[in-house]
């Protein structure tokens, strides 16, 4: 007689741990998890949704170089910048190819995540803002970079979403994936994973759009 080969175990289907949230974040990947930490530490409950079995997308193979306009630490070393300069320098090397809009945001708000990731404490090494050694230069000193890479950067962050998830305000479900976007009457409703199930919230964060697609 042959021996009978075992079928496959069926893998767990991650199921939340409460209903009716007020978020639905999809990817958890860097942009991910701060969308659902930010989400999460002003009262909503919810849905981080990826398809792969831990959170950090593409960012946990990054060597983690940030780069920021009068961050602290830039301050310190007495570098002297500004989000308008910041602007300039992308719209220079990026051939005026830029949406306006979203490089105005980035460039007012990247000290302050800088700033926040110091406050958690990140190693940025010696702490002195370098010039970039990848790509065209920037205009003044403005790089950062922590030590091992955007994988200590999850790691910082983890931790964080690991206590809400803790809380229950967090419903973390990995290795499920999303198949299609919910949208009734023009408007966003939820999401519907590949297994069928819907997931149906106010707010929907599309947070899929790493180097990885």
């Amino acid at each position: 007689l042959e021996p009978v080969e075992a079928a496959p175990a069926q893998a767990e289907v991650a199921q939340p741990t409460f209903e009716n949230p007020d978020v639905i974040v999809i990817g958890a990947g860097f942009s991910g998890m701060n969308a659902a930490l930010e989400a999460a530490e002003n009262g909503a409950k919810v849905y981080l949704i990826d398809k792969n079995n831990a959170m950090g997308g593409s960012i946990r193979f990054a060597g983690g170089t940030t780069s920021a306009a009068g961050a602290k630490m830039q301050i310190e070393a007495g570098v002297e910048d500004s989000p308008e300069n910041f602007q300039a320098d992308i719209v220079r090397m990026g051939g005026g190819t830029n949406v306006v809009e979203l490089t105005k945001k980035h460039t007012e708000n990247a000290a302050a995540a800088i700033d926040w990731l110091d406050s958690l404490g990140a190693d940025f090494g010696d702490r002195q803002p370098q010039m970039s050694s990848s790509y065209d230069a920037f205009n003044v000193p403005r790089e950062y970079r922590v030590q091992g890479g955007g994988k200590a950067m999850v790691e910082l962050v983890k931790p964080l979403i690991e206590a809400h998830v803790e809380k229950g305000n967090i419903s973390l479900l990995l290795e499920t994936e999303v198949a299609d976007i919910i949208v009734e009457d023009g408007a966003v409703k939820g999401v519907t994973l590949t297994d069928g199930r819907e997931f149906r919230a106010p707010a929907t964060v599309l947070a899929t759009g790493g180097y990885g697609h």
